[in-house]
């Protein structure tokens, strides 16, 4: 008696595909995917991310910002061809940039001038995913409109007021007298430095709120920003160039409504016994000049 044949594996998937659709088809579980093709499944690696540097155009120490070439090192990164920058919690602030990948443990890509400091995703041409990289620390790009041959620009890029007498340097306060002077605007307005120099502190303080302090390159003057709406990207020793974005106008600390608090100090500095002057006629002659 013969032995009884039944049909071949090939032909049950091609019954199956024309009887289900391609629906039929396996698809790889876990940490990967594939695509259907003539010679059947094609499994693709998800890509992993291990670390990151910046290699071209990078900000103090090595830093990425804004237009920097980031590269990504890795595993399963020969067929990335897209990065997101995720920024903050949820979607609004995503950017995705092209990937170049070197090999299959090195990819690199420039970081969009719009990219907000956060993970990274890297993503495949047959759209694998990896997952989030740790948060990356992202400085602002120097703007365009920055203009080299002025000393100063004024700090708030958009609508402003100098507020009432209390508002003005000396006025008192509980304990002491006011060594700066506020600047009104509204929260979220963006902050840029006034002079370009070096960062002496980044912190909050209950009554400052979140501040940054620059010593002014050049100069025998710091530079002190405070209420910032969230802490600025940069820290102590980061270099800052004039016209150069450091955050928002905001109200954290002790601040009443949504303003800058804006001083300036002569040399040796601030809390370097240097001592508090009045910034208003330099605030208006820069912000003629704007």
């Amino acid at each position: 008696m013969a032995a009884r044949v039944g049909p071949s594996r090939a032909a049950l998937a091609a019954a199956a595909l024309a009887l289900f659709g391609a629906a039929a088809m396996p698809v790889s579980a876990g940490a990967a995917t594939g695509s259907i093709s003539a010679g059947g499944f094609a499994y693709v690696e998800t890509p992993t991310i291990a670390k990151l540097a910046c290699v071209r155009r990078c900000a103090t120490h090595k830093r990425p910002q804004g237009g920097s070439t980031v590269r990504n090192s890795g595993r399963s990164l020969s067929q990335v061809v897209e990065a997101t920058f995720l920024g903050g919690a949820g979607a609004t602030d995503d950017v995705k940039a092209k990937a170049r990948p070197r090999n299959a443990s090195q990819v690199e890509l420039r970081v969009p001038a719009t990219a907000a400091a956060g993970p990274l995703s890297l993503r495949t041409a047959s759209a694998v995913s990896s997952a989030p990289s740790a948060p990356i620390d992202i400085l602002p790009p120097l703007p365009p409109e920055v203009l080299a041959s002025k000393s100063h620009v004024f700090p708030i890029r958009g609508k402003h007021d100098y507020g009432g007498a209390g508002a003005r340097f000396g006025t008192g306060r509980v304990g002491h007298s006011h060594e700066g002077h506020d600047v009104f605007a509204a929260c979220g307005v963006p902050l840029v430095a006034a002079r370009g120099g070096v960062v002496q502190f980044r912190g909050y303080h209950a009554a400052a709120g979140n501040y940054v302090v620059i010593d002014g390159e050049g100069t025998e003057t710091d530079y002190a920003y405070m209420h910032l709406e969230q802490r600025t990207p940069f820290r102590k020793g980061d270099a800052v160039a004039t016209g150069q974005r450091i955050g928002s106008v905001g109200d954290s600390g002790n601040a009443r409504g949504c303003h800058l608090h804006f001083e300036l100090w002569s040399g040796p500095g601030w809390y370097e016994g240097g001592r508090a002057i009045d910034p208003l006629r330099a605030l208006e002659a820069w912000d003629s000049w704007s």
